[in-house]
């Protein structure tokens, strides 16, 4: 058996039941979320959030520096970056951070349409946003699936795709974002440049 060494101990308050644990990339912060009565929180090293009826996992920022996550209160939800609670929407996604970026992406329900929220604006609404958004290695654009009526497309920063039957999760390589897609029963394989 391998020996472990304890490098921080904190008491928690007796009245708070933790759901989830997640430490910083670095090894050097831990947050969770966790349950105090009905409330629930999320906990950064000492640091306690603002309580909501229902809060997701915490996601660490690529540096360590800052937790995203989902938050829900009545029939609102929100993505809490940071201690700043963003807008409200009928719906919110899991975070994804960047591999610089100073805030995550993730998609939102509104009425029947969703979109991706990415460096904290609304992008165009769609009838479906699907998968997980994907960052380009710099981290200067984000790329997605994304559906109209029965076609399927991605977006990639500016750029949209021509429409498919299906589409698969893009990649970027090089210079452009390539993902697998079909139509008229053929399978393609697709580069669109950025």
């Amino acid at each position: 058996m391998n020996p472990t060494e304890i490098l921080d101990e904190r008491p928690l308050p007796d009245d708070l039941a933790l759901d989830l644990l997640v430490i910083s990339p670095d090894g050097g912060t831990v947050a969770c979320a966790a349950a105090r009565g009905k409330a629930h929180v999320v906990r950064v090293g000492a640091a306690e959030g603002e309580p909501f009826d229902e809060v997701g996992t915490p996601r660490f920022s690529p540096d360590g520096t800052t937790v995203a996550y989902r938050a829900r209160r009545g029939k609102r939800e929100y993505m809490v970056v940071g201690t700043k609670k963003g807008k409200a929407f009928q719906g919110v996604g899991w975070p994804v951070w960047g591999p610089r970026g100073p805030l995550p992406a993730f998609y939102v329900l509104s009425g029947r349409s969703q979109a991706l929220v990415a460096g904290g604006a609304v992008g165009e609404e769609f009838d479906c946003v699907s998968g997980t958004p994907v960052f380009s290695p710099d981290g200067a654009a984000v790329a997605y699936s994304a559906r109209k009526g029965a076609k399927w497309l991605i977006v990639a920063g500016a750029r949209k795709s021509e429409m498919f039957d299906a589409v698969s999760e893009p990649v970027f390589s090089g210079d452009a974002v390539v993902f697998a897609a079909v139509l008229d029963r053929r399978l393609l394989r697709v580069r669109m440049p950025l």
